[in-house]
């Protein structure tokens, strides 16, 4: 997903993306509240008009419930360590490497990502009271 946003040059703008794996759901600890506009299905046209016309208050915002999100900080943070030890076990590996370069990424980028993401889901797992 890195290779896209340098791709499609995303990351050079003053902004923050995420990108979450298509059974997770689109909330987490970091993003809260979303609002569905688009889907498979294509734009969900009632809530752009309400974006548009800034009727905040029309907009369906999924919320999880306090056991959904501590269910799924456990998921997410097992996902993480699992990554993150991939990455770790790899990293030396000569294809690896050659692998996991290009676009102005580099292999200690992916060891940064990986080792970062792993600790922000701990953190945020203890401050819920779920470890």
């Amino acid at each position: 997903m890195v290779g896209f946003a340098a791709t499609v040059g995303i990351d050079k703008y003053p902004c923050e993306w995420y990108s979450r794996p298509a059974l997770w759901p689109v909330w987490n600890h970091c993003i809260r509240g979303p609002v569905r506009f688009w889907s498979l299905a294509g734009p969900d046209e009632p809530i752009l008009d309400a974006l548009g016309e800034r009727r905040l208050g029309d907009l369906h915002r999924l919320i999880p419930t306090a056991a959904e999100e501590a269910e799924q900080l456990q998921e997410e943070l097992a996902a993480s360590l699992a990554h993150l030890q991939r990455v770790d076990a790899a990293y030396w590996e000569r294809e690896w490497r050659r692998d996991h370069k290009g676009l102005g990424i580099y292999p200690e980028d992916h060891l940064w990502r990986a080792t970062h993401g792993y600790l922000d889901l701990l953190a945020a797992t203890r401050a819920a009271g779920s470890i």
